[in-house]
C-alpha cells in the first residue's frame, strides 16, 4: 500500500528591515502535523492503567488497533487465532489490552516483577538432576504471556545469582545459566502502545455508544488512506470472505495518523431491514467523515503563534542644562535650540521604528489568518477527495457492510440435485420480512460442502446508480474452495430492492468571526510622547522646532494605504529614503502572504519569520509601482511621502 504522503505547505514568511541586528535565539517551527499531535496526542499522560479489566482490544506490532470484542464474554466474539495471538511460540501479531470506563488494562498484572524466564538452571553442575529447580528449564515456557510480552522488559540478567551460586558449584552456573533472566511490566511500553494505537482519542464515544445500542460483540477496524481506498476496501473485504468473528459494528481509521473516522454501530439500525440499514449506516459514515472535526486546529491552537505586543520604546531623557558662567545668554539659547533639536530627532526615530515595528507585527498577524484559513480550506478539501473516493466504491463499501453485519441474509433448507447438480435452497433475512426460494448450479463436492459443512457466505450483488443502492441479487461462497456461484430466483417476479441514499460533501468551517478573533490582537500605533504634558520649560522651544516639521509627516494617519516616509537635506536623499522604507513596507506585505510548496504544512514563528528575512533581498521598485504622496521642504530640510499603488493585500 502506498504509504507516501503529500500535505500541502504553506508558511507564513515575513522580511525585517536590513539594517536590524537584534539577534534572537528562535526555538523550531512545529510543522501543523506536529501541533494536531501536541493537541490530541501529548495527553499521553492521560493514559491510565485501570486496576480492572472490561473489553479486548487487540492492536498489532505496528500499534493498530484491530478489533475489539465489546462482550464480557471474549470467546463470544470468536476472534482469537492461535496463529495471530498465541504467546507460546514469541511475542504474538496482534496483544490485547483491556480497556473500560478508567483507562486501560494489560495482559498482564501491572505489578508483575521477577518473573523467571529463558532456559536455563542457575545451580550448575547440580543440573544433571532433571528436577526443579536444579534441571535445565524453559522457564518461557512456563510464563508465556510475561516472557513474550511486549509490555515488560528485562528485570534482572540474574548474573549475581550465577556468580553467588557458582562460589560452591565451581563457577558452573555461568555455563548453565544459559539465557535466564527475570522480567517485569514495562508501563512506559505499554502506554506508548496505548498512545501510539490512538484509540484514547476515541475510548470515551466508543464506550458510551456501546452502552446506548447495547453492543454485545466485536467492533471490527478498517484503515482508509486518501488516495487508495478501492485497495484498502478491497484488501477487507477478501479478508472478511474467510473472517468468522462476530461483528457489531465498524470503526474506520485514517492510515498513517490513526484518526477516527466514523463509528458504525449495527444496533442503531437494527429496526431496519438490510438494504436500508447498510443504506443509513453509509449515509453516517460519510456524515462522519464530512463533519468530524476531532483533529482540526481550533482557532485556540494558534492563538499562541501571535508575538507580545510591540512595546513603547524609552525615549531620551531630558538633559538639564545649565548656563555657565562664561556663556552669553543668546550663546546658552543656542546651545539649548541644539539639545532639542537631536532629542526630537531621536525621538522621531524611535517613533518610525515602533510604527514599522507595529506594522510588521500586524501584518504578520494578516498573514496568520490568512494561513489559518487556506489550512481549512485544505482541510475542507481533503475530505471531499477522500468522500469522492468512498463514494465511487459504494457497491464494495456496501458488501463489507453486509458481511460485517450478523443481522444479514442467511440460507436454509438445502436439496441437492445430483443429476442436475443444482442446490435449491432458501435465503431468508434473519430479521424477517425477506424469504425468497433459490437455486444455484454447483459441482457435488462444494454443494457437499456448503449444506453439510455450513462452509458458507451469502454475498450480495449490489449496485450504485442514481444515488440509490440497488439489492439486485446474491451469490454463495463455499469458503472451503473459495469457489462462488451465482443465485437464480425460482420466483420469476421478483424485482430487486433498492433505497435512495444520500451523499454530503464536507464545507470549509470558515467563519466570518475568525475575521474578528484575529483583528482583535492587532495594535494600534501609539505617540510614544503625550504632547499634551509639559516635560519642561523648553517644550516651547519644542513646539517651535515641530512647527517646521510638516503635520502629515510628524503624524501620519494613512488607513489601508502604504506609505513610505523619508527627510533629507536634499530631495534626492529624502526620496531615496522614502523609497526604502516603502521597499521594506512591501516586502514586509508581499512576503507574509501564503507560500505553497509541496512538502508539508507550516505556520512560521514570528520570530523565525524575521530571522529567515535577513538573508532576503529587498523588493525592487519600478516608478509605476508608486507615486508621490506627498512632498514638502521647511527650514532647509525635505520631507518625501511615496504611496505603493497596487492591491492593498486585503485578506
Amino acid at each position: 500500500m502506498n504509504n507516501s504522503k503529500k500535505v500541502l505547505l504553506f508558511s507564513a514568511t515575513m522580511f525585517l528591515f536590513t539594517a536590524c541586528t537584534t539577534t534572537q535565539k528562535l526555538s523550531p517551527t512545529p510543522s501543523v502535523e506536529q501541533i494536531e499531535q501536541n493537541k490530541h496526542f501529548k495527553n499521553q499522560a492521560k493514559v491510565k492503567i485501570s486496576d480492572q479489566t472490561g473489553y479486548k482490544a487487540y492492536i498489532d506490532d505496528d500499534n493498530d488497533l484491530r478489533y475489539i470484542c465489546m462482550s464480557t464474554n471474549a470467546l463470544h466474539c470468536n476472534y482469537y487465532s492461535k496463529e495471530k495471538h498465541s504467546y507460546n511460540d514469541g511475542t504474538p501479531d496482534e496483544e490485547y489490552v483491556w480497556i473500560n470506563r478508567d483507562g486501560y488494562y494489560p495482559p498482564l498484572s501491572p505489578y508483575t516483577s521477577g518473573v523467571q524466564c529463558g532456559t536455563g538452571s542457575l545451580f550448575g553442575w547440580l543440573a544433571i538432576f532433571p528436577v526443579e529447580p536444579f534441571g535445565i528449564t524453559n522457564y518461557t515456557k512456563k510464563h508465556p504471556v510475561v516472557c513474550n510480552s511486549r509490555f515488560t522488559q528485562v528485570d534482572s540478567t540474574q548474573l549475581g545469582a550465577r556468580i553467588g551460586i557458582g562460589l560452591i558449584t565451581f563457577g558452573t552456573p555461568l555455563i548453565t545459566g544459559g539465557t535466564m533472566h527475570t522480567k517485569k511490566f514495562d508501563k512506559k511500553k505499554f502506554i506508548d502502545v496505548i498512545y501510539a494505537s490512538n484509540i484514547e482519542t476515541f475510548r470515551k464515544k466508543l464506550l458510551d455508544m456501546a452502552q446506548k445500542y447495547s453492543v454485545d460483540g466485536g467492533i471490527d477496524v478498517i484503515y482508509i488512506e486518501k488516495g487508495d481506498v478501492a485497495d484498502d476496501l478491497e484488501d477487507k473485504y477478501e479478508s472478511l470472505l474467510k473472517d468468522k468473528s462476530l461483528k457489531a459494528g465498524l470503526i474506520f481509521l485514517e492510515e498513517d495518523t490513526n484518526k477516527l473516522l466514523s463509528i458504525d454501530i449495527f444496533n442503531k439500525y437494527k429496526s431496519k431491514n438490510i438494504i436500508s440499514s447498510i443504506s443509513l449506516q453509509m449515509e453516517d459514515i460519510l456524515h462522519d467523515i464530512a463533519k468530524n472535526n476531532q483533529y482540526i486546529l481550533k482557532y485556540e491552537d494558534i492563538i499562541p503563534y501571535i508575538p507580545k505586543e510591540i512595546a513603547l520604546p524609552k525615549i531620551p531623557p531630558v538633559k538639564k542644562l545649565v548656563k555657565d558662567e562664561f556663556e552669553t545668554k543668546k550663546e546658552f539659547e543656542a546651545r539649548v535650540q541644539n539639545a532639542v533639536e537631536m532629542r526630537e530627532k531621536k525621538i522621531r526615530a524611535l517613533q518610525r521604528e515602533y510604527s514599522l515595528k507595529v506594522f510588521e507585527r500586524n501584518s504578520y498577524i494578516d498573514s496568520l489568518q490568512k494561513a489559518y484559513k487556506e489550512y481549512l480550506k485544505n482541510q475542507a478539501e481533503s475530505k471531499n477527495v477522500l468522500l469522492h473516493e468512498m463514494k465511487e466504491n459504494i457497491p464494495l463499501l456496501s458488501k463489507i457492510l453486509f458481511l460485517e453485519n450478523t443481522s444479514g441474509y442467511g440460507a436454509k433448507d438445502f436439496r441437492y440435485d445430483a443429476e442436475e447438480q443444482k442446490l435449491y435452497f432458501t435465503i431468508y433475512s434473519k430479521k424477517g420480512g425477506f424469504s425468497q426460494d433459490v437455486v444455484a448450479s454447483i459441482p457435488p463436492n462444494d454443494a457437499k460442502s456448503i449444506k453439510l459443512k455450513r462452509a458458507f457466505k451469502v454475498i450480495p450483488e449490489i449496485s450504485f446508480e442514481n444515488n440509490k443502492l440497488i439489492l439486485r441479487g446474491f451469490s454463495i461462497l463455499d469458503t472451503d474452495s473459495d469457489n462462488q456461484y451465482k443465485i437464480n430466483y425460482t420466483n420469476i417476479n421478483y424485482k430487486p430492492e433498492s433505497v435512495s441514499l444520500r451523499v454530503v460533501s464536507a464545507k470549509e468551517s470558515i467563519k466570518k468571526e475568525i475575521n474578528n478573533y484575529f483583528k482583535k490582537y492587532k495594535q494600534r500605533d501609539k505617540k510614544i510622547v503625550d504632547t499634551s504634558k509639559k516635560e519642561i520649560w523648553y517644550i516651547d522651544i519644542v513646539k517651535n522646532i515641530n512647527a517646521k516639521i510638516p503635520k502629515w509627516f510628524s503624524a501620519p494617519s494613512t488607513g489601508d494605504k502604504i506609505i513610505g516616509y523619508g527627510e533629507g537635506k536634499t530631495l534626492k536623499e529624502a526620496k531615496a529614503k522614502a523609497r526604502d522604507e516603502l521597499a521594506y513596507m512591501i516586502n514586509v506585505k508581499v512576503n507574509t502572504q501564503l507560500t505553497q510548496t509541496n512538502e508539508i504544512n507550516n505556520f512560521k514563528s514570528f520570530s523565525e519569520v524575521k530571522n529567515q528575512t535577513r538573508q532576503s533581498s529587498n523588493v525592487d521598485l519600478s516608478s509605476k509601482d508608486y507615486k508621490l504622496y506627498k512632498q514638502e521642504r521647511r527650514d532647509g530640510i525635505w520631507y518625501v511621502g511615496f504611496e505603493y499603488l497596487k492591491d492593498s493585500f486585503s485578506n
